[in-house]
């Protein structure tokens, strides 16, 4: 309770008063201040025992006309209050609108004393995605000389979803990744219980729960943590070398993978999955957030996409571009098996002498791309023990060979692969270009990307301008004119 200005008057009133009468010594004027002091705790009185009426009997209802909206999109929504009887008091309700919603001024309800119900309707905007849930509305409760406020009335939850992307092209590519999640693990999973992420054992764990595999190969006690089985764990591995500021200054190849990422963050969030992130510069891992479902990751992750830029490029390592890629290289087990086969059937052949050697200088295959970062941060996501049901990179066509080999090592703990994947050659600048030479680096990636498909429980998608791929084919189509061919 709250005195408002006419008690605060009133109450300097009977102080001074009493002090006067006696300064003054008269009594009357002290008699004075007695009567006007019980007039103002009379009063005080029925305020107190006017609210709880109030609080007993009031009925607050916030609704939303739906509970779903796209980002920036706008909902009406109305608040109803209701009394059983008439109040002694004047009523004023403040609905409680969440932080995130975006209006010109507060939704409220007034009351009289000659009413026993009122009705207010606002649109509100919804500029942030995620879950917004509304607080009780304030009630406040006053006459000439007390106010109190009640917090009472349902509590309605907003959900902002639905990914609406600056780039108008990237619907597709956004569409073709829910699509391509969506199929190949059904969705959900069965019911039960699944492996987590590992810890080190602390005192009181259960000793059933120690992996020993794991144990084996770090040296020490892990513990497998375990979690229920009714979500997807996904982790998003983000490129952002150098390599991913091609495009110029409007949209570059950053730009669409982030706009498709922030795209399948939104749809993990409203499945209410598990989601990580890792970010992979020129460097190395420059972001690593582990696998969870709670709202603040989700807005983390928002987050970091959002202000990703492209690292500086630094000394590379030698790679092949996606013009000279040849197919998938082979393995140190392919090596070994090979080895085997020269050793037990061409045995003093001069030609196997010759092979077995150049084949055993291979063996380190694995080794030679440890330097790479995307590959680096795969390897650091499984010895840490993270086991994502999918795996999904957003990368170029840079790196071919690196990129091919992160994906074989991802699999390893992954259920599934996603690799998003943009194409150089439709982010470059073409001055009078030979049609048939671009029309040939785009043929070649369009393989690469395939030899990543064809990996068991892979896939590969592409995200690039379509204005640039439809270009390309309006000049192979006017090359092949002037050179004859029919179309």
């Amino acid at each position: 309770m709250r005195p408002r200005r006419r008690a605060i008057t009133t109450g300097v009133l009977v102080v001074f008063l009493a002090s006067l009468a006696v300064v003054l010594a008269r009594p009357l004027l002290l008699a004075g201040a007695l009567l006007i002091g019980t007039w103002l705790l009379l009063r005080q009185y029925r305020f107190v025992s006017a609210v709880s009426t109030i609080d007993d009997s009031i009925a607050v209802d916030q609704t939303l006309e739906t509970e779903t909206v796209a980002p920036n999109g706008s909902v009406p929504v109305t608040l109803e209050v209701t009394v059983d009887q008439s109040p002694a008091l004047a009523l004023e309700a403040v609905a409680g609108l969440p932080v995130a919603a975006n209006v010109e001024r507060p939704l409220t309800v007034s009351i009289d004393r000659r009413e026993r119900t009122g009705t207010a309707e606002m649109s509100v905007q919804w500029p942030v995605s995620g879950t917004h849930r509304f607080t009780g509305a304030s009630v406040v409760a006053a006459d000439e000389l007390f106010s109190e406020t009640i917090t009472t009335g349902s509590t309605p939850t907003m959900t902002v979803s639905g990914y609406m992307s600056r780039i108008s092209e990237i619907t597709a590519a956004v569409d073709r990744v829910a699509v391509t999640m969506e199929t190949s693990d059904a969705y959900r999973r069965e019911s039960g219980f699944e492996p987590n992420e590992l810890r080190q054992y602390t005192w009181g764990d259960t000793p059933s729960r120690i992996d020993w595999n794991v144990t084996a190969r770090l040296g020490n006690l892990h513990i497998r943590d375990y979690e229920s089985g009714t979500t997807r764990r996904t982790t998003l591995v983000v490129d952002h070398r150098a390599t991913l500021s091609d495009g110029g200054p409007t949209n570059t190849k950053l730009d669409y993978l982030c706009e498709v990422a922030l795209a399948t963050n939104d749809d993990l969030q409203n499945a209410g999955d598990a989601i990580g992130l890792l970010t992979v510069g020129d460097g190395g891992l420059t972001t690593q957030l582990s696998t969870r479902s709670s709202q603040e990751q989700y807005e983390t992750i928002r987050k970091q996409l959002l202000s990703i830029e492209p690292t500086t490029a630094t000394d590379h390592v030698p790679h092949l571009s996606i013009g000279t890629w040849t197919g998938p290289e082979r393995t140190d087990t392919d090596l070994r098996r090979r080895i085997e086969e020269l050793e037990r059937n061409e045995a003093g052949d001069a030609f196997a002498s010759t092979l077995v050697p150049y084949y055993e200088r291979q063996l380190t295959y694995e080794e030679r791309f440890s330097d790479d970062p995307i590959v680096a941060a795969v390897k650091s996501m499984l010895i840490q023990g993270v086991t994502p049901n999918w795996t999904v990179f957003f990368t170029d066509d840079s790196y071919p060979v690196e990129l091919y080999q992160a994906v074989k090592i991802a699999r390893r703990g992954s259920t599934h692969v996603l690799v998003v994947l943009t194409p150089t050659v439709l982010f470059e600048t073409w001055t009078d270009p030979d049609a048939r030479t671009v029309y040939d680096r785009y043929t070649a990636f369009e393989e690469y990307r395939r030899s990543l498909a064809e990996l068991d429980r892979v896939d590969a998608i592409e995200v690039g301008p379509t204005d640039r791929f439809n270009i390309l084919l309006a000049s192979i189509r006017g090359q092949r004119r002037r050179d004859g061919v029919v179309q």
